[in-house]
């Protein structure tokens, strides 16, 4: 494992070796008693995208660890990795890991977006004495894709030579314009010229696009391939934590059948509907969904036997 203190203010950087990936972690400590989120980014996003967007107020009340996606640079996968490889267990076993490294035996909230949701409710599912709350946004159970996104996940998966994905995924690399025009369909209604500017400014601190720009195209081909076809619909039972569901009710890639399934399957989930929101939480709704989430927090916190869970993060994830 490797540490370096990155250049984001109080932000730890690690790199983890699990069962042939290099996973990439970001932690901003807190007091001990802080409560631990986990947060999980989407496909072709990077770990430093809830750094980045997060207010220092949110962060001043717990501990971050942000954790990227398998095989969204810097984290690599193994050699011999194919689509047949991405299944729940992956996610759900380098989530683990991190808890394990991180947080020893205490419980944690975790929260993610698109496909970061799906793997945070995978790892809900699977661990259910590891989490207070699971809050998923714009997530799935099913990973079959719609819109233009899906147009590529399904290019990644068709059987057709992989060139053909590279060199779409190349463009949308290597054209700024374009992908920004890509990246507005996944949005809702963008009514007004405010709401426009907000998008933008959003999308220009998340450096979304820059993301894109640094990922390894065969890498996320695979990710997008094997995605296509898990389905964690008959785990979502196991969920005994409080869920908050979030999703938007104009969502072109994730529809809002995905939501509706997760609010019948799990015991204790809330629903919370964008109205005017498509996929871009993080640009069309940030300060609202936010909030969400530390609602969601708190509740699980104030309702939890928390004596248990007063100890620190593991300050040297070696010891």
């Amino acid at each position: 494992m490797v540490s370096q203190v990155s250049d984001q203010e109080l932000w730890q950087q690690h790199l983890l070796l699990v069962d042939g990936h290099t996973v990439a972690v970001q932690i901003h400590r807190n007091a001990n008693h802080a409560p631990v989120v986990l947060l999980l980014h989407g496909i072709t996003g990077s770990v430093d995208f809830w750094p980045l967007l997060l207010t220092p107020e949110f962060m001043s009340r717990y501990t971050c660890i942000s954790v990227s996606l398998p095989g969204h640079a810097p984290s690599l996968l193994p050699e011999e990795f194919g689509p047949h490889n991405v299944v729940p267990g992956l996610f759900v076993g380098q989530i683990r890991s991190v808890l394990d490294t991180f947080c020893s035996d205490r419980k944690v909230h975790v929260v993610g977006w698109s496909t970061g949701g799906f793997a945070a409710l995978a790892a809900a599912a699977e661990c259910p004495n590891r989490f207070h709350s699971v809050t998923s946004i714009c997530g799935f159970v099913r990973g079959h894709w719609h819109g233009s996104l899906g147009i590529l996940q399904w290019l990644a998966a068709s059987g057709l030579p992989d060139s053909f994905f590279h060199a779409v995924f190349r463009v949308l690399q290597t054209r700024t314009r374009l992908t920004y025009l890509t990246l507005r369909r996944y949005a809702g209604r963008l009514n007004s010229a405010a709401a426009v500017q907000t998008f933008d400014l959003q999308l220009t601190k998340s450096e979304c696009i820059a993301t894109l720009k640094s990922l390894h195209s065969e890498s996320i081909r695979i990710m997008m391939a094997g995605l296509r076809t898990v389905d964690i619909s008959d785990e979502l039972l196991r969920i005994a934590c409080p869920a908050t569901i979030i999703y938007g009710r104009l969502d072109p890639v994730i529809l809002p059948e995905e939501a509706a399934l997760m609010m019948a399957s799990v015991a204790q989930a809330r629903g919370i509907e964008l109205p005017e929101a498509g996929h871009m939480f993080f640009a069309e709704a940030f300060d609202t969904v936010l909030q969400h989430i530390s609602e969601t927090i708190e509740s699980a916190s104030s309702a939890a036997d928390t004596g248990r869970d007063t100890q620190n993060v593991t300050a040297d994830p070696r010891i």
